[in-house]
């Protein structure tokens, strides 16, 4: 193992760190009651409902609302995917500080 093995890992562990952030970031803002209200309820419950509504309507196009309607999977989606990195990101930096302290050890600094 070389330097650049360590400065890898250095890097990993700042990407790491910035999912943890991101993920604190988004549990507190759904922890809000202006979030629960607008996206949680208004947005991803009541909103698909409307737009199903809607498709019962002869003169909507059909294929539009069905894209608002992916776009609100894809939000959900998104979301999801910011929690499980910063949950997997917490397990990764404590193999990250494993590992180079195992290169320090050996004298790779």
């Amino acid at each position: 193992m070389n330097r650049d093995n360590v400065d890898a890992i250095e890097i990993g562990m700042e990407e790491a760190k910035q999912a943890i952030k991101d993920r604190n970031t988004l549990v507190k803002l759904q922890s809000s009651t202006g979030y629960k209200q607008i996206f949680g309820k208004m947005y991803m419950k009541e909103e698909p409902v409307r737009l199903v509504g809607l498709k019962s309507v002869s003169s909507i196009d059909e294929d539009h609302v069905d894209k608002l309607m992916y776009g609100i999977g894809s939000l959900e989606q998104f979301l999801r995917m910011i929690l499980e990195k910063g949950n997997q990101a917490e397990l990764a930096i404590k193999e990250f500080e494993t590992v180079r302290e195992e290169l320090i050890e050996e004298g790779i600094e």
